[in-house]
This record gives C-alpha cells, sequence and structure tokens, in this order.
C-alpha cells in the first residue's frame, strides 16, 4: 500500500493508528474493517496551488469505515490525485 500514499499522508496515517496498532499487539487482535456505505466524491478539479501537484486532477474522497474489534468507526476523507496517466495516490 505505501506507493499508493504520498511521504506525508502515509506518515499522518501511521501517527493516526499507532495508538490502535498497540491495542491490537496487546490483544493480539485480527480486525476485520468493513466499509461502511459506498465512497463518496465530495469536490473534485484540478490543483492549483502546489509545488508538486498543480496542474493534475484530483478528487476529495469521503468514505466511513467500521472496525468493529475496536468499537470503531472512522470517516476517513482523503485526496486522491493523479501524478502521472493510471496512475493514483493519496496525499
Amino acid at each position: 500500500m505505501r506507493p499508493d500514499y504520498t511521504y506525508n499522508a502515509w506518515n499522518s496515517l501511521g501517527e493516526f493508528f499507532n495508538p490502535y496498532i498497540i491495542a491490537v499487539d496487546n490483544n493480539k487482535l485480527t480486525l476485520n474493517p468493513m466499509a461502511v456505505g459506498q465512497p463518496r466524491i465530495v469536490e473534485s478539479g484540478i490543483v492549483e496551488n502546489s509545488n508538486f501537484f498543480a496542474g493534475i486532477h484530483y478528487w476529495k474522497v469521503n468514505q466511513l469505515v467500521s472496525i468493529p474489534e475496536l468499537a470503531l468507526k472512522i470517516d476517513f476523507t482523503v485526496l486522491v490525485v493523479t501524478p502521472s496517466e493510471g496512475q493514483y495516490r493519496i496525499v
């Protein structure tokens, strides 16, 4: 999965999930995350003010995910860009 994320996006996910990863390790849990409903594109367009992604297409996507083993629901919002043809990155 790492190649599909920018450095900042991957590190942010790691920081967010770190307390949960500790709980999973301590309790030897196996997680079964499930999407709740369909993902929603809430915004799209062309990136304008960016040193790295200016001029490329983007989609802002919302998806609710449930992780029953942790009694957790997370409403993710990610920004997806296409830095080159057929390639997608979460930023």
